[in-house]
């Protein structure tokens, strides 16, 4: 930006230099070198007709509460606590491995995991953490009644979709 001096950011291990005597200013750049690669493992959802449900009248007044509510539900399934969609409400323990990265995406979010020397992302914790999304997700509609007070709209959301991925990640 001219007249503010000049401006720096890191990006991967390459310094990017701005100044206002630059011919052409930079954006993000990124190194041609990843780090050393890692066992990783992805989690995103989407909740179904979110952009109908957003395009509803005073939705500053509601939306908020309602991604909490479903966020509290994900991270039960993440961090422990009561499955109360469930038929059993079970109360679960927390995984045995947490995400090392959560990002909000508009209408979902996305969770990462790393395999570390003390925890493994191996078949026990990949399936333990898909059946406690399935559950979720096939109990969804008891998320939905347990947020109705919360909610002066009919049109809601009515499912939530899981996407799940493993493999190599580099930073």
């Amino acid at each position: 930006m001219q007249g503010f001096g000049q401006e720096r950011m890191l990006c991967g291990a390459r310094e990017v230099t701005n100044s206002p005597k630059s011919s052409k200013p930079n954006t993000i750049q990124f190194d041609s070198k990843a780090s050393h690669p890692q066992r990783g493992l992805v989690v995103v959802y989407d909740l179904e007709g979110f952009s109908r449900f957003f395009n509803q009248p005073d939705v500053q007044e509601y939306v908020p509460g309602f991604i909490n509510h479903v966020s509290a539900a994900i991270s039960t399934c993440i961090y422990g606590g009561s499955h109360y969609w469930t038929t059993q409400a079970e109360q679960t323990a927390g995984l045995s491995n947490v995400p090392v990265q959560e990002k909000y995406l508009g209408d979902g979010a996305m969770y990462i995991w790393l395999e570390t020397d003390k925890s493994s992302l191996g078949e026990e914790f990949a399936g333990n953490l898909c059946n406690r999304l399935w559950n979720l997700k096939t109990g969804f509609k008891k998320v939905l009644e347990a947020a109705a007070d919360l909610l002066p709209v009919v049109d809601v959301p009515g499912r939530i979709r899981f996407g799940v991925a493993a493999g190599t990640i580099y930073e």
